[in-house]
This record gives structure tokens, C-alpha cells and sequence, in this order.
């Protein structure tokens, strides 16, 4: 058997081996040391390289799954903001009347879902993947405001949407209140 004891001791290396059998009859002799040297870095280099493989694991796959997905949703959500500027500028400039008014209101509001998408997206990146819930809030207010400007025909459904606005700003508040009470 070949035993290797490589240590490094006052910048020098120290090669300790021991041969039961000697080295290989077809080998000189400090040939076959060198094969087994270059043959141990080869290893070295082969673990290291496993190590980093080994650090690859299912979470960190996953995590630049979901921030690919995040950064080709926010480029569908850039286009669709310019596309929404065009159309704010179409309906403010080109289009009168009432339609055109509640147009214009929705197309501002679609607007500002839009940006908020895409403000929750950098801040995910910039919290070290972390969505903030107050995003989320503003998302949802935001969406309940359109409803009741698109759908205010039944005065039951748009109660209940301004109630649910109502209900998402009062825990907002109370989000809002509880961090600034842990951040002092």
C-alpha cells in the first residue's frame, strides 16, 4: 500500500511516504512519485469541485427559478406600464365624453397596478428576496378602487368592495403602527 502525509511546516513541503511493496517495477522510482502527486492534486481539484457542486442545492435551484420568473414578469409588466402610457395619453388628448372619463379612470388605475407590480418586484430583490406585505396592500386597494370604478352598477357589490378597501387600509395601519412599535 501507498501512504501520503503531505503537509505544509515553515513554507516548506514535507513528503512523507511509505511503501509496503515498493513503487512499480516499470516505473522509476521518481517518476512513480510524481504520477502520484499530480494524481493527488487531480483529487484535490475533484473535491473542491464537488464542494461546490454540493452547495447547489434544491433551495438555491429553485430561488433562481423563481427570479428568472420574476425578472421576465417585470419586462411583460414594463411593456404593458408603456403600453398603458400610450393609451393615457390616447384617451386625455384624443377622446371625449363620459366613457372616455371612466376609461381614462380605469386606465390610471391600471397604470398604477402595473408600477405597483413592478415597485413589489425591485423590492424583492433589493429586501434579499423578501416580498414586503405592505405591497401586497397596496396592490389589493389599489385593484378594490378599480372595482368599484368599473363595476358600481349594484349597490350591494360596490358596499362590499369599499368595505374590503376598508378593512385592507385599517390593517395596513395596524401593520404599519406594530413595525414602527418593534423598530423603537
Amino acid at each position: 500500500m501507498l501512504e501520503y502525509y503531505f503537509f505544509i511546516r515553515s513554507k516548506k513541503l514535507r513528503k512523507t511516504f511509505n511503501f509496503d511493496d515498493g513503487p512499480p517495477k516499470s516505473f522509476p522510482h521518481n517518476h512513480f512519485l510524481e504520477i502520484k502527486i499530480y494524481q493527488c492534486k487531480i483529487l484535490m481539484k475533484v473535491n473542491r469541485l464537488m464542494g461546490k457542486i454540493q452547495k447547489l442545492t434544491i433551495d438555491k435551484i429553485l430561488q433562481l427559478g423563481l427570479n428568472v420568473a420574476l425578472i421576465s414578469l417585470t419586462i411583460i409588466l414594463c411593456k404593458l406600464l408603456g403600453k398603458e402610457i400610450v393609451n393615457l395619453a390616447h384617451l386625455a388628448f384624443f377622446e371625449s365624453g363620459k366613457s372616455a372619463h371612466y376609461e381614462l379612470l380605469e386606465s390610471i388605475l391600471m397604470f398604477f397596478l402595473y408600477f405597483e407590480f413592478i415597485a413589489m418586484i425591485v423590492k424583492y430583490f433589493q429586501e434579499d428576496y423578501h416580498f414586503p406585505l405592505r405591497y401586497f396592500m397596496y396592490i389589493g386597494i389599489t385593484a378594490m378602487i378599480r372595482l368599484v370604478v368599473i363595476d358600481h352598477e349594484d349597490a350591494k357589490q360596490t358596499l362590499l368592495y369599499t368595505a374590503s378597501i376598508l378593512v385592507l387600509v385599517i390593517s395596513y395601519f395596524l401593520i404599519n403602527l406594530m413595525h414602527a412599535k418593534i423598530n423603537k
